[in-house]
């Protein structure tokens, strides 16, 4: 996936089965949509930047980790699902943040992290 983020259009994985996988320091340039993605192993987005990032139906099966991950236009989560640990801390959201009908099944932390 790595190299469809560096083409001109959004990143779309609509419905994908994905193992472990890291999308470390990556800077997305266009909207990324992984709705309905069931993300079956480690989802590392640590440092990532997201302009729109759209995870609407996600299934995260083991820990997910969005450590100062940056997001800079909406981030919309409503419905996903996070099996083991969700880890926010020291994300930045600079537009809306969506975590509507998030169910979290194990810790959710949020430590530092911020919402403008």
């Amino acid at each position: 996936l790595s190299e469809k983020q560096t083409k001109s259009g959004p990143l779309i994985c609509i419905g994908y089965y994905l193992s472990d996988c890291s999308f470390e320091r990556i800077h997305f340039q266009k909207s990324v949509n992984f709705n309905e993605t069931v993300f079956m192993g480690l989802a590392d987005f640590t440092e990532a930047q997201f302009k729109k990032a759209i995870f609407i139906g996600a299934k995260f099966t083991e820990e997910a980790v969005f450590y100062k991950t940056q997001f800079t236009e909406e981030a919309d989560f409503h419905g996903a699902q996070f099996t083991e640990e969700a880890d926010f801390h020291g994300a930045q959201f600079s537009k809306d943040a969506l975590f509507y009908d998030v169910h979290f099944s194990d810790k959710a932390n949020f430590n530092e992290a911020h919402f403008t």
